[in-house]
C-alpha cells in the first residue's frame, strides 16, 4: 500500500452507528501506522430518521358481538443532527489507537387517525386515566322495546336518568352540568320497535376522571381515535478504537466504550364518540351530544451502558472508500411515565344548558420501571475526499432497540355486565399501564469531516 492513501469512512452521527466516530475515522492508512500523522478530526452530520415505535393502545373496551381495533401505530419521521471529534493517541503494534466522542439528536413525530363504526349487540366502555365517583346503570330490552340510563351517586350531584319504552322510534338524552370545567353527566336511551332494537348510554366526567359506557344495539356508533406521537431521541458515545490496514485497499477497525441514549415520547390520544340517532329521528334535528376524551402521556427513558463494534473499509478509488459496520450495545434503561387528561361534551340538539364543556382530570398519574435493553446497529457509508483534509460521507443505517416504553390499558372501575345490561361503579385509577415493546430505526445522512 506504499503511496496509496484512503480514509476509513466517517459517520459521526448516523442513528444506527454513532459510536463509529469514536475512532480516528480519517486516519490515513499507509504501509506502517507509525508514519501516520497525528491530529484531530471534526465532523458534522445532518439527515433524516424514521422510527417504528411501539403502538399506543386506545382505552376502548368492547364485549359481545362487537369488534374494535384499539391499536394505533404511527410511523414517526424526523430530522437528525450530530457532531463528533477524534484523535490518534498512540499505537499498539501495527494498529493506531484513537479516542473519540460523538453525539446525535433526532426530533420528529408521527400521527394516525382512525374512525371505526361499530355494529352488533354488546357493550363498549371508554375508561379514563382514572374514573369518577358514581354509578351508571344501563338496561335494554329489544323485545319491549325499552331502554334506561340511570346515573347516580356522583360527587358533584350531576345525576341523570333517561327511560324510553313503547312503539315507534325514540331517541332521548339528558345532560347534567355543574359549573363549567367542573363536571358533567350524559344519559341516553333509544328504541326502535320496527327493528326490535334498544340501546342505552351513560358518561360521567369530573376532576376525578372520566368514563363512557354503552350497551345494546351498537350499530352505527362511531369512535374516532386520533394519535400523535412526538419523539426526541439523542445520545453520546465515548470510545477507544484500534485501526489497522488488513491488506491491499482494506482497513479494519474495532472500538469499545461507554454509551448513553435518551428517548422521550409525548403521545396525545384524542377519542371522540358519535352516538347515532335511530331512524327516523323525531323530532327533526334531534341529536346526541358528542363525548370526547384527550390523553397526553409522556414517556422518558434513559439508557446507560456500553457499545462494542467494528467496521471494514474498502478503497474504491484513490479518493473514495466504502464502509460496512456492525455494533452491539447493552443498557440499563430507566423509564418515567406521566399522564394528564381532559373530557368534553359538545354539540347536541337541543343545546346543552351550559354549552360545550371541558373538564380537566386533576388526578396525578405517574409510574416508573427499569430493565435491560439490548441494541444492534448496522451501517453502510460511501466516503469521498473533496480536498486533502476534507471528506463527504453518505451513510445509511438501521437500529434495533429491545426495550422501548409504551402504554397498555386496563378497565377502570367495577363493571358488571348482563344480557343487554351493564353497570359501572367508581372511582378507580390505574387504567394506563407502563409496558414495553421494541423499536426499529432507519436513517440516511450526509457528513462533512475535516482534519487539522
Amino acid at each position: 500500500m506504499v503511496g496509496r492513501k484512503f480514509w476509513l469512512a466517517f459517520i459521526p452521527t448516523l442513528l444506527a452507528s454513532t459510536a463509529v466516530s469514536a475512532a480516528d475515522l480519517n486516519l490515513v492508512i499507509d504501509e506502517t501506522v507509525e508514519e501516520q500523522p497525528a491530529g484531530y478530526a471534526l465532523g458534522v452530520t445532518a439527515g433524516v430518521v424514521v422510527l417504528d415505535l411501539p403502538s399506543f393502545a386506545a382505552p376502548v373496551f368492547v364485549d359481545g358481538d362487537v369488534d374494535f381495533d384499539g391499536e394505533n401505530d404511527p410511523l414517526a419521521v424526523g430530522g437528525l443532527f450530530g457532531l463528533s471529534a477524534s484523535t490518534v493517541v498512540g499505537h499498539h503494534g501495527d494498529s493506531a489507537v484513537s479516542v473519540g466522542i460523538s453525539g446525535f439528536l433526532a426530533l420528529g413525530s408521527g400521527s394516525t387517525n382512525n374512525t371505526q363504526t361499530l355494529s352488533g349487540e354488546g357493550s363498549v366502555i371508554i375508561s379514563g386515566l382514572s374514573t369518577p365517583t358514581g354509578v351508571i346503570t344501563l338496561e335494554t330490552d329489544p323485545a319491549t322495546p325499552s331502554a334506561e340510563s340511570d346515573i347516580s351517586g356522583t360527587t358533584e350531584g350531576v345525576d341523570q336518568n333517561v327511560f324510553v319504552s313503547g312503539g315507534g322510534t325514540i331517541n332521548a338524552w339528558g345532560a347534567e352540568q355543574d359549573l363549567p370545567g367542573d363536571s358533567f353527566s350524559l344519559a341516553g336511551a333509544q328504541t326502535d320497535a320496527v327493528a326490535g332494537a334498544a340501546a342505552a348510554w351513560g358518561a360521567i366526567a369530573s376532576e376525578e376522571g372520566g368514563v363512557f359506557v354503552g350497551v345494546g344495539d351498537l350499530d352505527g356508533l362511531e369512535i374516532t381515535t386520533d394519535v400523535r406521537n412526538e419523539f426526541l431521541y439523542g445520545g453520546a458515545d465515548l470510545t477507544v478504537a484500534l485501526s489497522n490496514a488488513a491488506g491491499e485497499g482494506v482497513a479494519l477497525q474495532g472500538y469499545v466504550g461507554p454509551s448513553y441514549r435518551f428517548l422521550g415520547q409525548r403521545g396525545t390520544t384524542t377519542i371522540t364518540v358519535d352516538i347515532p340517532e335511530m331512524e327516523p329521528v323525531a323530532p327533526a334535528g334531534y341529536e346526541f351530544p358528542t363525548y370526547g376524551q384527550e390523553t397526553v402521556e409522556t414517556l422518558n427513558t434513559h439508557y446507560l451502558g456500553g457499545v462494542l463494534g467494528g467496521s471494514m473499509t474498502t478503497l474504491l478509488t484513490d479518493n473514495m472508500t466504502f464502509t460496512l459496520g456492525l455494533e452491539g450495545g447493552a443498557y440499563y434503561a430507566n423509564t418515567h411515565y406521566s399522564g394528564e387528561e381532559s373530557y368534553s361534551l359538545t354539540g347536541g340538539d337541543p343545546a346543552l344548558t351550559l354549552g360545550d364543556q371541558t373538564v380537566e382530570n386533576a388526578v396525578e398519574v405517574v409510574d416508573t420501571d427499569h430493565g435491560l435493553a439490548l441494541a444492534v446497529r448496522g451501517h453502510a457509508a460511501l466516503t469521498t475526499a473533496i480536498s486533502a483534509n476534507q471528506q463527504l460521507t453518505f451513510g445509511a443505517g438501521v437500529e434495533y432497540l429491545s426495550r422501548v416504553a409504551t402504554v397498555d390499558r386496563e378497565l377502570g372501575g367495577t363493571v358488571t355486565p348482563g344480557a343487554g345490561d351493564i353497570t359501572y361503579a367508581g372511582p378507580a385509577s390505574g387504567s394506563s399501564l407502563l409496558t414495553f415493546g421494541d423499536m426499529w430505526g432507519f436513517s440516511g445522512s450526509i457528513s462533512f469531516t475535516g482534519q487539522f
